[in-house]
């Protein structure tokens, strides 16, 4: 039988995700992570590991701006596991994004500086956007700037599933 679920909203109408999970930084365009707060003329970077697959925009060390993440985690499959650890997180916000569940969620509650979006975007695949103020001031804040990068993501999932 299928396994319990653990209080996660069902997706109504599940995007595809096959192609920016194999390709991650095809989830969001440069100029989207630069609108969320990576510095102009950033670039990207995929990340492969044990964790899944990420986009990372990082500026450089002489740079002010924001680093923006992308990440399809692959411990984190769907939202159901996500709701499964909500104990462990040291927050666990339910929101919606553009008809999807989502859930501001982290283990270390550093939302001044870092702020960490997970979206459903089918009922067994989630992504998450991420994004890291380095405590400067300005806005938008982290969490703005994560719906801000996970609105891209979900308008890139639906406009062409499959690039």
């Amino acid at each position: 039988g299928a396994p319990e679920r653990t209080g996660a909203p069902r997706v109504d109408e599940p995007l595809a995700t096959e192609a920016k999970r194999a390709y991650p930084c095809a989830s969001l365009t440069d100029a989207q992570a630069v609108a969320a707060g990576a510095p102009p003329g950033t670039e990207h970077r995929a990340l492969h590991d044990g964790t899944g697959a990420a986009c990372l925009w990082e500026p450089e060390a002489s740079a002010e701006g924001a680093k923006v993440t992308v990440s399809w985690p692959s411990d984190t499959p769907d939202l159901d596991v996500l709701y499964g650890l909500r104990d462990e997180q040291a927050y666990f916000e339910e929101t919606t994004l553009q008809g999807y569940p989502a859930v501001f969620a982290n283990q270390n509650d550093r939302r001044d500086r870092h702020c960490v979006l997970y979206v459903g975007v089918s009922d067994d695949a989630v992504f998450s956007t991420a994004v890291d103020t380095f405590g400067e001031e300005g806005s938008p804040g982290p969490c703005d700037a994560a719906r801000k990068a996970a609105e891209s993501v979900v308008d890139n999932l639906r406009q062409n599933p499959a690039a």
